[in-house]
């Protein structure tokens, strides 16, 4: 991760409510969403928190954490 970004929330994948849509693949200004075997990543490296991707997902499936409730400053998480 880029040392001087310092992450508020994470972008989550509740895997199981995801249809795999890909709706949010494209909204996302970044590119952190991404599609690998049938399974959805954000990339919390290069996420920039634009919360774009929520309300286009049809099932909720992706929702934000605080980044200090898993530990971690960022990163793929799956």
């Amino acid at each position: 991760m880029n040392p001087s970004k310092q992450s508020n929330v994470l972008i989550m994948v509740n895997r199981d409510r995801c249809g795999v849509c890909g709706c949010c693949v494209p909204v996302c200004p970044p590119g952190a969403i991404t599609l690998h075997d049938a399974c959805l990543e954000v990339d919390h490296e290069t996420c920039t928190e634009c919360m774009k991707c929520l309300p286009v997902c049809p099932t909720h499936a992706l929702y934000e954490i605080p980044a200090k409730a898993i530990g971690t400053s960022g990163g793929r998480v799956r």
